[in-house]
């Protein structure tokens, strides 16, 4: 993003998972210090305030791994995850009453949550820009004296979404689906305050006009589509979208790249190594490359080395084997991207990294973490970008299956197709209206 893009925002995120801060990353440069402030981590925040968050953190990474435990863990979960719940959609399902949630967060607000974020910012009054919901309140509740926009970071969402009184909140929301943008409307949320953008991806990997994401998808479906069956299907499609020369006869045959992503608590770890033991052959050949991305989880990076230690594939380290592990976010996120403009599979829980098949990712989808999630598998599977995966344990036998039969190339071309990838830049033209 071009640095005459600074001064335009105020932009603000939590840091709580991976989620709200991915949502934030591609618009830090709208703000005058070319970075997002974090709400619950920024200098000068009162105790008071700092605490409430620092609980709020405590909580969702002990609850997001309690699912990961035993039955006991799934059965606390499942209690914790009722209060964010996501209904059945039905147009005509009027949902304006305010959960127990909410009640508590304006109580919070009350008794000045937020209050000293919101004058700080005040005092140089920009549009505010945010990806979480209790700070779009914050700054409403506080009084904020410019425009308050929130980008919405599923593709349907919870009551906790809407303020207290819907119809009279002032906050423009930056909705990613089509679901959201009618879910909103269900909680009382007027229509001119909602605006269709699409997620907020990294302009690195879109490009003007999707010509970085166009190069990198012609590149992957030689990968995926080797013998160029699922493209000759599909050619007139094909050269619509990618152009006269994405139908490009024989191909020289790559090793596919898949990534595993931990979850931003560390959650399914054990996931990643069943992958990695059922690949190990396929990794000592080289007919396969995997990268297993533990985030800023420094538990879930060691786990994965001392696994590949024990399978003895140390010496394919950096070569078909891959590990992505970083100590802060920031790196993290600009390691992440790099790998995803060569990245032909990704396998992930149905988080924000689902609006990733945008780009032309096929998504293997983990098993959900919460109700937010659960909703975002069913998106997924309704069009055609991610199939749930199969016992990790043999994933050496259903996974090059999948990739022979065309199935993961279709879900490349569907996400391409189908899914909003201009999400920055239409965040940022509605900004500078």
């Amino acid at each position: 993003m071009p640095r005459a893009q600074r001064n335009k925002a105020w932009v603000v995120t939590v840091n709580m998972g991976y989620g709200h801060q991915r949502a934030t990353a591609p618009l830090a440069s709208l703000s005058p210090t070319l970075k997002a402030i974090t709400a619950n981590d920024y200098e000068g925040i009162p105790e008071a305030d700092k605490l409430i968050w620092d609980q709020s953190e405590s909580f969702y990474y002990f609850i997001s791994r309690l699912k990961d435990k035993n039955a006991l863990g799934r059965f606390i979960f499942s209690i914790f995850d009722k209060y964010q719940n996501i209904s059945e959609f039905h147009s005509a399902n009027k949902e304006v009453a305010p959960t127990l949630q909410l009640r508590k967060l304006y109580s919070q607000l009350k008794r000045g949550w937020g209050k000293h974020l919101i004058e700080k910012l005040a005092k140089r009054p920009l549009p505010l820009v945010t990806s979480f919901f209790s700070i779009a309140y914050m700054a409403e509740y506080f009084n904020y004296p410019c425009q308050i926009y929130l980008i919405v970071t599923d593709s349907d969402i919870s009551r906790a979404w809407a303020p207290l009184q819907p119809s009279r909140t002032k906050i423009k929301y930056l909705a990613p689906t089509d679901r959201a943008v009618e879910r909103l409307k269900t909680y009382g949320i007027k229509s001119e305050n909602i605006i269709y953008t699409g997620f907020p991806l990294p302009p690195g990997l879109v490009g003007k006009k999707s010509l970085i994401a166009k190069r990198n998808l012609k590149a992957r479906m030689a990968r995926l589509d080797p013998e160029n069956s699922y493209s000759s299907l599909y050619s007139s499609l094909m050269t619509s979208y990618l152009g006269k020369s994405s139908n490009i006869g024989a191909r020289k045959r790559e090793p596919v790249s898949l990534a595993f992503v931990v979850g931003g608590a560390g959650a399914q770890v054990d996931i990643g190594l069943q992958i990695l033991r059922s690949l190990a052959g396929l990794i000592r050949k080289n007919k396969i490359h995997l990268y297993l991305v533990s985030g800023i989880s420094e538990k879930a990076n060691q786990d994965f080395l001392k696994e590949i230690t024990r399978l003895r594939l140390g010496k394919f380290l950096g070569k078909s084997i891959f590990s992505l592990f970083r100590y802060n976010k920031e790196e993290y996120f600009s390691e992440f991207d790099k790998l995803l403009g060569k990245l032909d599979i990704l396998w992930t829980k149905p988080s924000e990294l689902s609006f990733y098949g945008a780009l032309g990712l096929p998504i293997i989808i983990a098993p959900p973490v919460g109700s937010q999630e659960v909703q975002n598998r069913k998106w997924l599977l309704g069009i055609g970008v991610g199939t749930d995966q199969l016992s990790p344990s043999y994933t050496q036998e259903w996974l090059p299956k999948m990739i022979k039969d065309g199935h993961l190339a279709g879900a490349a071309m569907q996400g391409f197709i189908e899914m909003e990838r201009g999400g920055t830049e239409n965040i940022i033209k509605i900004i500078e209206r």
